[in-house]
């Protein structure tokens, strides 16, 4: 584990949403420190807040109270301007339903947020190449998601939420849809381009599987962060 100053800081952080006439107290002061380079699992039964958390570190979402620090910066009052900046050139989204576009090809995939950000086209080439090559999808980089496998699919999200260089990887469930042999791979694959990039990766999961292979696991209950632990996060996988 990485240690100096943390990439992503969260004192304090409280969202509420209104349900009807219910008020949904999501989170309830929540103090979050994740350091550059970690490989952390968030854990937690459905309706702990785990989805919430997720969207405001990703800058997905606003919390109603407390401090978001990003990169050492405090973000609270910065514009939505500012948090597209962020999201563009910091932060990678891995998605359990993937949210690949299907009229584009794997390769086209990837190549999305390369376009966004406007780098010029042999760079995307280059970067794309070595990517595909890096995921193990020669083969199949111009076919499209309704033809590829769970696990191909997977791969290409990985690819994608990695081909900034993001300093930072959210990932929502990434394993959930895919069989064991699978998701081991796609574990393996995340924290091997994790350690060459050097990201930072925030895993919500209830896959035990996932858990075993971070270098942390914190809990949530009822919009509470529980125990924090490290973990092994180099065991062989059971």
């Amino acid at each position: 584990m990485t240690t100096g100053s943390p990439i992503l800081r969260l004192r304090g952080i409280h969202k509420t949403y209104v349900v009807g006439e219910s008020r949904v107290h999501a989170l309830r002061g929540i103090d979050l420190d994740i350091e550059a380079g970690e490989f952390t699992a968030l854990e937690g039964p459905s309706g702990c807040g785990k989805s919430t958390l997720l969207n405001i570190c990703g800058l997905l979402d606003r919390a109603d109270q407390g401090e978001l620090h990003l990169l050492g910066e405090k973000l609270n009052g910065a514009g939505e301007r500012r948090f597209t900046r962020l999201r563009r050139e910091h932060i990678g989204f891995v998605f359990q339903n993937y949210n690949l576009l299907p009229v584009l090809s794997a390769a086209e995939n990837i190549e999305y947020p390369l376009l966004l950000s406007r780098t010029p086209r042999q760079a995307r080439r280059r970067q794309v190449d070595a990517i595909i090559e890096q995921v193990g999808l020669e083969a199949f980089a111009g076919h499209r998601p309704d033809h590829l496998s769970g696990g191909q699919r997977q791969r290409v999200a990985i690819a994608r939420a990695l081909i900034n260089r993001p300093r930072l990887v959210i990932a929502d469930e990434p394993t959930a849809n895919l069989d064991t042999e699978t998701a081991s791979q796609m574990i393996e694959l995340m924290r091997g381009l994790g350690r060459s990039r050097g990201t930072t990766f925030l895993i919500a999961t209830h896959d035990d599987r996932m858990a075993r292979r971070c270098d942390r696991i914190i809990t949530l209950l009822d919009g509470v962060a529980g125990e924090k632990r490290e973990n092994g996060g180099d065991h062989e996988m059971a």
